[in-house]
């Protein structure tokens, strides 16, 4: 490829302002940046979100369900609602501060990953939803809900995400191991 070609769509427009040659260039990374071209002069603008950036990057949802062996909605709830409980299947360490979790995997001295989740609903005994602070899709969240069986009166664990299509696959991997680690550490 020769270096005056673009390696990425680019969105470019033409027009003229207060008598000059304006070319709009929207260069689409994770947020579109703009770049001005005023005759010799080049300005760039602060990245911004484009609406056009979420169509290209559209998550599909994935939900599991998986039965546990509790009838204890008490036990259950504290396993998915709790920094405690989450840490015990889902990540190495989870810290909840003021709706706001921090995921840690691996030790703090050595080579670990942190990410943050916002709580965006709690409903006590049913669901926690919540979404990766670094999430790029507005309407991806994770939600952990338990649901009773009318007749058996066990519970069922509903888990959603979101993935891209290229990662389900993965993201269904992630969530057998989280959930074997479930059964291991807790007997769910």
């Amino acid at each position: 490829m020769r270096s005056n070609q673009l390696s990425y769509p680019a969105i470019i427009y033409f027009l003229r302002f207060a008598g000059a040659k304006v070319i709009i260039f929207l260069k689409p990374t994770k947020n579109f940046s703009i770049f001005i071209l005023f005759s010799d002069k080049i300005i760039k603008f602060a990245p911004i979100w484009h609406p056009l950036y979420l169509m290209h990057m559209k998550k599909e949802q994935i939900r599991i369900e998986h039965s546990l062996n509790s009838t204890s909605p008490g036990i259950i709830w504290k396993i998915i609602s709790t920094e405690g409980g989450l840490s015990r299947w889902i990540a190495d360490e989870v810290k909840e501060s003021k709706g706001k979790f921090i995921f840690t995997w691996g030790d703090e001295w050595s080579h670990h990953e942190k990410r943050s989740a916002t709580m965006l609903e709690k409903v006590r005994h049913s669901h926690i939803r919540m979404q990766w602070d670094d999430e790029t899709d507005p309407l991806a969240y994770i939600e952990l809900k338990m649901t009773r069986s009318e007749v058996t009166g066990g519970f069922t664990l509903h888990i959603t995400d979101f993935a891209l299509p290229e990662d389900i696959d993965s993201l269904y991997d992630i969530w057998d191991q989280n959930l074997e680690q479930l059964r291991l550490s807790t007997g769910l």
